[in-house]
């Protein structure tokens, strides 16, 4: 899957929740307790999400500042740094955290983040700390963003603000449309009622979501979220770019609602985080998410239930888990179930035949032009069962 460090951040496997959406980072300074470094983990870990866009000219040398000043307060996480600024998620002891957010305060270059703090009091967030250099705040993997300026981004609702905005739309405003700018397997656990889910699977898929209902959004008042606020800068000044005007986001996000509204207010479920945590709940315990399998009501994402094609994250309760021997699949490529397979050990010759002669199918009736990622994820697995086959 595709669980990062810091909002919208530096990835890593699925099977060690959590981490990245882009590889394309580089200079990686990694940092794991030692004996003259402890952790105490007899503490509560306080937890600090933050970002800040500005512009950074030499993001090597603000790399080994963080690397520098993480390491002085044994603090672990990730903190991803760029040319746009900086994109964090830390944890430590609370004099720790203390320290770091008073540091930042008073670097001019740093001053005004907006520090959305939690507590992590059964579990580390962190097995190590890494400060890594990437492109960009929030992978977008996609040219389109870069043309768009932050500054045409839409205006910044306080959590009360957005509240009472949505509930005007829930009360009958048809005009207001609620956006939730994350990924889908965050959706699927925990949103605002009501909101459009773009079903995006990345970042980058964001502003196809928007072209493709660009004409429904015009003359609507446009109300986006997602977790700490860091995405919906991009994603509302792309929105606006699109001749959609009245666009207005969460400032603080999710998280900062939360705060607001600790029974939940108009939010259901859990918020999805990129620690190992995974996700954190409000007062209402009502539960939202879906067992992909039987569609009881489940919210509780495992590093090893994976998608067998994509190794997204997927939803699978524990009575149905056994009888998946390990192979799961998500939304978008649930119509390759049992063809598509990490393990071949159950498959008689007859079965894999069959696996064969539907992949072969469906990637027939494929179209190539647009499709050519897809085309070479069949191609793989074909040649993987034709070697079985032989």
């Amino acid at each position: 899957m595709v669980l990062a460090p810091a909002e919208g951040g530096v990835a890593a496997p699925a099977s060690h929740l959590p981490l990245p959406e882009s590889r394309k980072g580089h200079s990686i300074l990694a940092h794991t307790p030692t004996a003259e470094n402890p952790r105490n983990l007899e503490k509560p870990r306080h937890v600090i999400l933050y970002y800040k866009y500005r512009d950074v000219t030499d993001p090597e040398a603000v790399a080994a500042e963080q690397q520098s000043l993480c390491e002085r307060l044994r603090l672990f996480g990730r903190v991803r740094v760029s040319t746009e600024g900086l994109n964090g998620t830390l944890s430590g002891e609370r004099d720790d955290v203390t320290a770091y957010m008073a540091a930042m305060d008073g670097d001019a270059r740093w001053a005004g983040i907006d520090w959305k703090q939690s507590v992590a009091s059964d579990v580390e967030p962190f097995p190590d700390l890494f400060v890594k250099v990437f492109r960009e705040l929030v992978s977008t993997g996609n040219s389109q963003y870069k043309a768009v300026p932050l500054s045409l981004g839409g205006k910044h609702l306080t959590p009360r603000e957005f509240h009472d905005a949505v509930l005007a739309g829930k009360n009958g405003d048809s005009d207001t449309v609620v956006i939730d700018a994350r990924n889908y397997y965050e959706y699927d656990i925990g949103r605002f009622e009501g909101a459009l889910d773009p079903k995006t699977r990345t970042f980058a898929e964001f502003p196809a979501f928007v072209a493709e209902r660009r004409e429904e959004l015009k003359d609507k008042k446009v109300l986006m979220y997602c977790t700490g606020g860091i995405r919906c800068e991009k994603a509302s000044a792309w929105v606006r770019s699109m001749g959609i005007d009245d666009v207005s986001q969460l400032s603080g996000g999710i998280h900062r609602y939360l705060e607001e509204f600790p029974d939940g207010g108009l939010f259901r479920g859990k918020n999805f985080v990129f620690d190992s945590r995974v996700a954190m709940g409000s007062r209402d315990e009502r539960v939202v998410g879906e067992c992909s399998e039987c569609r009881a009501p489940f919210d509780a994402y495992s590093g090893d239930v994976t998608c067998a094609v994509c190794h997204d994250v997927v939803l699978a309760c524990t009575a149905c888990r056994p009888r998946c021997a390990g192979e799961f699949y998500c939304y978008v490529h649930r119509h390759l179930k049992g063809l598509y397979l990490n393990s071949y050990s159950l498959s008689d010759d007859a079965a894999l035949a069959h696996q064969l002669a539907g992949l072969c199918a469906v990637r027939a009736a494929l179209p190539l032009k647009g499709n050519g990622n897809r085309h070479r994820t069949l191609n793989r697995q074909i040649a993987r069962l034709e070697a079985e086959t032989e």
